[in-house]
């Protein structure tokens, strides 16, 4: 996804609380890899505005508002507008897209005098340890783990003048940074769906997205989705047919599940998949799946509706699941593939380059594979390092000297003992023309020609897979 322009001002939704006392303003700051049709707020500081207010009284005043920018956004305009807001507290997210932008922020606001508490949360601050406060050395607290209670602990600290605690709270002097924040058992999160202030925010041109699950039982060494301890959690349903009246309301027109393996539990997810159909009708939908975790009944719903299933496989090589603890039934993969194809259920795959053991003959194949099942689109992403997951820790130790990454964020593969640069540039090509064809086998597209054209053009001296 690419960066667009800004979105500029910042949005306080809810203005109208009753002014008892000083005022205390908290801002959710995001640096965004916005696509054309993505919302301006992403869910993740929708979840932490709707529990705040959700949880917060009156009596504590507190001002809740966004500012949401583009990730190639200048750091020094960002840091203006913050320092004319002056909130009490900036909470931003942190992922592989903005670790730069983020730190050139802190260090711009305090430079500029800035006193407030500045608090950093999501994927990278979640994976990392010890090394954050040399990394982000102007921030005060690092949440690890699900925000909402952690947040709310640092907001409710400030206003009374304390020091806050709790699991997955850290600061800049902590000994330790081991552990993850979790909502209390039995407690969940506030669906953003559910707050009318929040459907301006989180929908655009028809398109939103929403969330019936978050974490991951797998163990895949490469993946930025789970936390260190892989906790997973079905998210409680009860508000959901009033959160889908909300965004009907708004017109919604295509809706995306934001749950990579949305399957996992089949019965629940066809019961919602019934609710969606129902309260949703004519519109579209866009759902993640590992594609094992499909079977005919769930493939056969799929065919009733207006689906885009994304199927994430990454590898079919047994060698190269074997070393990132990706698994997968091979053959119920390509069984489900060939029943979608058979049952007209659009569908695109996703595929990952520059994996440990992985050859281009390897990945050629995958992609011939793929495109033998006619998806909607291939899409073929190289292998990013996100520090402090698994596949990154090997890169040091177990790897150590195999694998090279981009010294600029986002860390992309650079080369590998398995697949030299020259083959990875190729690689990178063929990424950026998948991105851009729809329905690659009817376009012709074959792996080995299109790879031996992408040599050609980036003047990379030729490999030959064979084939």
């Amino acid at each position: 996804m690419t960066g667009l322009g800004s979105r500029t001002g910042i949005v306080w939704p809810v203005t109208n609380r009753p002014k008892k006392g000083k005022e205390t303003r908290v801002i959710l700051l995001s640096f965004n890899r916005w696509r054309q049709k993505d919302p301006r707020t992403p869910l993740g500081s929708a979840y932490l505005y709707a529990w705040l207010v959700s949880h917060l009284t009156e009596t504590d005043n507190i001002m809740l508002g966004f500012i949401d920018r583009g990730a190639t956004e200048d750091p020094a305009l960002v840091a203006k507008e913050v320092l004319e807001a002056n909130p009490s507290i900036l909470g931003i997210g942190v992922y592989v897209w903005n670790c730069e932008a983020v730190r050139e922020l802190t260090k711009l606001l305090r430079a500029h005098g800035y006193k407030g508490t500045i608090v950093l949360g999501g994927a990278e601050t979640s994976y990392r340890g010890a090394e954050l406060p040399r990394e982000y050395p102007f921030a005060d607290y690092f949440v690890k783990g699900e925000g909402e209670a952690a947040f709310e602990e640092i907001v409710r600290s400030s206003l009374e003048g304390r020091v806050p605690h709790g699991q997955g709270i850290f600061s800049l002097n902590s000994q330790s940074f081991e552990g993850q924040a979790h909502l209390p058992s039995g407690v969940n999160p506030v669906q953003p769906q559910s707050l009318p202030e929040l459907i301006p925010l989180i929908t655009k041109g028809g398109f939103s997205r929403i969330q019936f699950q978050r974490g991951c039982p797998y163990g895949c060494t490469f993946c930025a989705f789970p936390f260190k301890d892989r906790a997973f959690r079905e998210l409680d349903l009860t508000s959901l047919k009033g959160d889908l009246s909300n965004l009907r309301g708004a017109g919604i027109r295509t809706l995306a599940i934001l749950d990579p393996i949305f399957f996992f539990n089949k019965k629940r997810a066809l019961d919602i998949l019934d609710i969606l159909g129902n309260e949703l009708p004519g519109v579209s939908f866009e759902i993640q799946t590992r594609p094992e975790h499909l079977n005919e009944e769930i493939i056969r719903r799929l065919s009733s509706m207006n689906v885009l299933l994304e199927c994430g496989i990454q590898t079919f090589d047994h060698v190269v699941q074997k070393a990132i603890k990706r698994g997968g039934n091979r053959e119920q993969v390509m069984a489900n593939l060939r029943s979608l194809m058979e049952h007209k259920v659009r569908f695109e795959t996703h595929l990952i380059f520059g994996l440990p053991y992985q050859t281009l003959d390897s990945f050629l194949s995958d992609l011939d594979h793929l495109l033998s099942y006619r998806p909607e689109r291939v899409r073929a992403f190289p292998l990013l390092d996100h520090k402090g997951t698994e596949m990154s820790n090997e890169v040091e130790t177990k790897y150590r000297g195999m694998m090279s990454f981009s010294a600029s964020f986002p860390r992309q593969v650079v080369s590998t003992k398995w697949m030299p640069s020259n083959e990875i540039v190729a690689l990178k090509g063929i990424h950026s023309f998948l991105e851009d064809t729809k329905d690659p086998a009817s376009a012709g597209i074959a792996a080995r020609d299109t790879y031996r054209q992408f040599c050609v053009s980036s003047g990379e001296a030729i490999s030959h897979p064979s084939g």
